[in-house]
């Protein structure tokens, strides 16, 4: 029984590690994003492309669809100009990230 719980133990302060890891990745680039757009407090969308950003997107929170339903809707109408439905302009430029415009 005590090996069981100095396991438990292990696996409870590893998965702390990474779950701690990862926060502190969405929310540094999340405060990027907000502090761009010279704003004080973050968005959805803040958190939507910080994720996108880390090849995590996350749908269902404005401005995404999954590619396969975006073929099937056909054509949509024209976002309002002060919604922002892509995380391609961000607090990297055009292209999204210092490592996108390395690859373009």
């Amino acid at each position: 029984m005590a090996a069981a719980a100095v396991a438990a133990a292990a696996i409870y302060e590893e998965t702390r590690d990474v779950l701690k890891e990862f926060l502190e990745n969405v929310i540094r680039d999340s405060v990027a994003y907000t502090e761009h757009a010279h704003r004080k407090t973050a968005t959805a969308m803040d958190i939507v492309c910080a994720l996108k950003r880390q090849g995590r997107t996350l749908y269902g929170f404005g401005g995404y669809a999954p590619p396969s339903t975006v073929a099937m809707r056909g054509a949509q109408r024209a976002p309002h100009p002060h919604v922002r439905t892509s995380c391609i302009f961000g607090p990297w430029g055009e292209l999204g990230s210092p490592a996108a415009r390395l690859l373009a």
